[in-house]
């Protein structure tokens, strides 16, 4: 199945953003995209390239990711954390297309100290997206129980 036929239909219709470095010459430096003219360290390879954006969707790590789970590489999205993309998934994907699962809050040890945080607390992304509190329970609970009908029996056997 197509990942456009999940996404709303305002957001398939939209023409893709296309970066000034991707319209733009091969090499040189693009002022228009915010790229610094001059390297920010003057020494050896750590010059090469600290005054670029990192491409948005790295070709080796796309095709290398793609590789180990034997997907498409257009089934393949890189984003820069957890909140980032679970941000990307609300505003594109209905709220009924979406499951939500979590590694067990301590799974993976410590406290990011920035925040306060648990590194593995990505509730917490769900919590800040820009989503009603029905469409929180659909993505937390009731899509899960729509899929797994199973599931659904057994916690309302338990009353739940």
């Amino acid at each position: 199945m197509s990942i456009l036929k999940l996404a709303r239909p305002e957001i398939v219709a939209m023409k893709p953003y296309s970066s000034a470095r991707k319209e733009g010459p091969a090499s040189g430096v693009l002022l228009n995209a915010n790229e610094s003219p001059w390297p920010l360290l003057d020494t050896g390879d750590q010059a090469l390239a600290l005054n670029r954006y990192p491409e948005p969707q790295p070709g080796e790590l796309l095709a290398a990711l793609a590789n180990l789970y034997s997907l498409p590489e257009d089934h393949v999205l890189i984003t820069r954390g957890s909140d980032e993309g679970i941000d990307l998934l609300t505003r594109v994907i209905p709220a009924d297309n979406i499951l939500f699962a979590s590694e067990m809050v301590g799974a993976v040890r410590g406290i990011d100290p920035e925040t306060g945080h648990n590194y593995d607390d990505t509730k917490r992304y769900i919590e800040a997206a820009s989503v009603s509190p029905e469409q929180r329970r659909q993505i937390y609970e009731g899509n899960a129980r729509r899929v797994f009908p199973r599931l659904d029996t057994a916690l309302k056997a338990k009353g739940k």
